[in-house]
């Protein structure tokens, strides 16, 4: 329950400081654009600091309950961070489309320690839907990373 509570609040924090960026972003829309954004990311806004205010609320309550297991809880919480870090550098350094599938291998062989077959075929399965849905299907052209622009220009 208490592991519960820390998780609420750090969610809530996370969605409140998405809200505040949605936000602030459809300020620089011109105004006749900017209405619906703002409609939506207002309210949104506002109950997302609401559910961050309640949940900081109970986690002080119950803070010297939750500061015994605080160790084991952070580490499990840095390392989902950490994760999610390592695939936003793949994807800034070599681009959407290879970012994935190289993601997919580390995480699955890694992390979740799945056999090789499983993992590639996972893999090339996701990477197929992928290219097949926004290269092929839709015409999306993403743009490469830092590491192909590097070597291309």
């Amino acid at each position: 329950m208490r592991a519960e509570k820390l998780r609420t609040f750090l969610f809530d924090m996370f969605m409140a400081a998405l809200a505040a960026v949605f936000f602030g972003l459809s300020l620089t829309y011109s105004p006749k654009a900017r209405f619906v954004p703002l409609v939506i990311a207002a309210p949104v806004l506002a109950l997302a600091l609401g559910r961050t205010g309640m949940a900081a609320l109970a986690l002080i309550r119950e803070w010297k309950e939750i500061a015994a297991d605080r160790p084991s809880l952070w580490r499990k919480e840095m390392v989902a961070a950490a994760w999610v870090v390592l695939l936003l550098a793949l994807v800034w350094l070599l681009g959407f489309i290879p970012a994935i599938p190289l993601f997919m291998i580390l995480a699955l062989r890694l992390r979740a320690h799945e056999p090789w077959r499983l993992t590639l075929f996972l893999t090339l399965g996701v990477w197929l839907f992928m290219y097949g849905l926004f290269v092929w299907a839709l015409n999306v052209q993403f743009e490469y990373g830092y590491l192909v622009n590097l070597f291309l220009s």
